[in-house]
């Protein structure tokens, strides 16, 4: 396959993960609604939880079904998923032929974890081995596209909304699904499978470097010790990733919900909301990958939660309709790095645990998301929380994150960065 068209089916794979991943956040007014399904907070925040788990099991089981099966394979079964999940979203639009709606997402999620969790991994494993020389750029390429994906969700589901039916964008998804499909099947991995078992000798990179590296998910080509325990304070950097993964679920999963209910926006307003978050995250990351060449990311990195603390308390006691977009911009550009950086300095920090610290910074995150979305939804079905008070939560795990940033962030960035290298 020539290599810009590779580069171009990757992007476009990547484009509709993130597509599929905000379905439902941008449909959640909808289906809470009586005629739509009538979804408690409880069953809506739950729905969140077997895509989770099975997201972050597909993502830890990933090197090990790779050597076994190779990059085609996990990319069919990854669409096989999504399709999976698309038909299910479909029997969930449709609920007022059925009324198991509840059951249909929690399906459609399901299998949403894992194609979203095997898929993921191949784009950036292939994207990676393309061109090791400018495979940090091609990795930003990839999720810029996935970002664009995630931005342009929300507004396909308020349009076809407005039209009379938001499950027409299942539709539409679904006839884009099929030709991906097809394209897996006569998809050519870079290199053949088992070639993640060997081993590469690899250029010395900058620290700066070593960051993005770890920002775009690749792991080392340096083993690690087996049996050797991760150091205390690399647990606290996956603490961190943790806090910061509830703040991100619950501006994610709950704001148009809080925008629609609460404030009394227009359901327009929330998808533009939702669509300018996730652009800004995508555009935040951007940026913020050459920042780190120029500047220290410490410092990058201890201005993100600062920033995110005060665009979630301006969101708290905005009255104005219009200046809602301008507050979730601001906290898209301000959560778009802190997970990246987080996983970049902790590597920085303990690189011969490089591979460890990638896996498990993403399982981290998943939990964080978990409680953000499942928990939060049922706290909020017993009474014992508010969709306002889910907000607040967002607002204090971000300034919580203020001490964690620091904290955790004191010690000098090594002066050589170690080896490393693609998958």
């Amino acid at each position: 396959m020539n290599r810009f068209l590779k580069i171009l089916h990757l992007y476009l794979d990547g484009f509709f993960l993130g597509f599929c991943l905000i379905v439902l956040p941008a449909a959640s007014f909808i289906l809470k609604s009586a005629e739509a399904g009538a979804l408690s907070d409880r069953q809506y925040g739950l729905s969140y939880l077997p895509m989770n788990i099975s997201a972050v099991a597909v993502c830890l089981l990933f090197q090990k079904a790779h050597r076994k099966w190779g990059s085609r394979t996990l990319l069919v079964v990854s669409f096989l998923a999504l399709g999976g999940y698309l038909a299910c979203m479909l029997a969930a639009g449709r609920g007022h032929l059925n009324r198991d709606v509840f059951l249909w997402i929690l399906s459609a999620n399901l299998c949403l974890g894992v194609g979203f969790g095997y898929l993921l991994s191949v784009l950036n494993y292939e994207t990676a081995v393309i061109d090791p020389a400018i495979q940090d750029s091609l990795l930003l390429g990839l999720h810029a596209s996935l970002g664009m994906g995630a931005a342009l969700s929300p507004l396909a589901v308020h349009f076809f909304y407005a039209q009379g039916d938001w499950s027409r964008t299942l539709l539409a998804l679904l006839g884009v699904w099929l030709p991906l499909l097809a394209l897996s099947f006569i998809f050519r991995p870079c290199s053949p499978r088992g070639d993640a078992q060997k081993e590469r000798t690899c250029p010395s990179r900058s620290s700066g470097q070593d960051v993005l590296t770890a920002v775009s998910g690749v792991s080392s080509c340096s083993p690690e010790k087996s049996g050797t325990p991760l150091p205390a304070k690399a647990w606290f950097f996956l603490g961190t990733i943790l806090i910061y993964g509830i703040a991100e679920s619950i501006t994610g999963n709950w704001s148009t919900i809080y925008l629609t209910r609460v404030k009394l926006f227009s359901p327009a307003t929330a998808s533009g909301c939702l669509s300018i978050f996730w652009v800004m995250l995508t555009l935040g990351r951007v940026l913020s990958s050459f920042l780190t060449l120029k500047f220290d990311p410490r410092w990058i990195y201890r201005l993100s939660p600062v920033f995110m603390t005060c665009a979630f308390f301006y969101l708290l006691g905005l009255q104005d309709e219009s200046a809602a977009v301008p507050a979730y911009a601001l906290i898209g550009g301000a959560c778009s790095y802190f997970f990246p950086l987080s996983i970049g300095l902790a590597v920085t920090y303990f690189h011969e645990f490089k591979e460890s610290l990638s896996g498990l910074g993403v399982a981290a995150l998943m939990v964080g998301v978990s409680l953000g979305s499942s928990l939060t939804g049922f706290l909020q079905d017993i009474r014992w929380m508010t969709v306002t008070g889910t907000m607040q939560l967002a607002g204090i795990a971000a300034a919580v994150l203020i001490l964690c940033a620091f904290g955790i962030s004191l010690a000098k960035i090594p002066v050589k960065g170690a080896a490393s290298c693609s998958i």
